[in-house]
């Protein structure tokens, strides 16, 4: 690997240290309830993409099948950012950041720390879910809400 290689991929790898950082520290600000919402979206997000043939919950198989991933998740971001569509956008960065541990194993503290801060809202996730119903006029499936991408645990002992 060539010098000018090397510069360009820690390059990035600061570039996303910062972009998870950014927003754990987002999510550190909100309170459990608030965080309820995000992760109900969340859990939708990631049933509804599974159905389309993502593989979200576990990071690193799905980076070794579809090294893809975190570039369609990119694309979706900035198209629902583009229509207003910012929960929706928010929901989908977590599995961004989340799919970017499979390319770069020095992400995974920091995706773990991204996941403690959800995990403040599992206890409203069900409650949030019925809100956001009324707010999409559609079911919100928030099956396996309460589960941590593998490897992903905040407390992983």
């Amino acid at each position: 690997m060539g010098l000018f290689t090397k510069w360009k991929l820690s390059r990035y790898l600061r570039i996303q240290e910062s972009e998870i950082s950014s927003f754990t520290a987002q999510l550190s600000q909100m309170d459990s309830a608030e965080i309820g919402v995000v992760v109900a979206l969340t859990t939708d997000t990631r049933n509804r993409l599974e159905d389309a043939g993502f593989l979200l919950s576990d990071p690193i198989v799905a980076y070794t099948i579809n090294p893809e991933t975190p570039s369609a998740l990119s694309g979706m971001i900035k198209t629902l950012q583009a229509e207003g569509r910012l929960q929706e956008a928010a929901a989908v960065m977590v599995w961004l950041h989340t799919s970017r541990v499979g390319a770069r194993l020095e992400l995974r503290p920091l995706a773990r720390q991204m996941w403690g801060q959800l995990e403040r809202g599992f206890p409203h996730a069900e409650d949030a879910s019925m809100s956001l119903m009324r707010v999409f006029f559609r079911p919100i499936r928030i099956d396996g809400y309460d589960q941590f991408p593998k490897g992903l645990s905040p407390d992983p002992l």
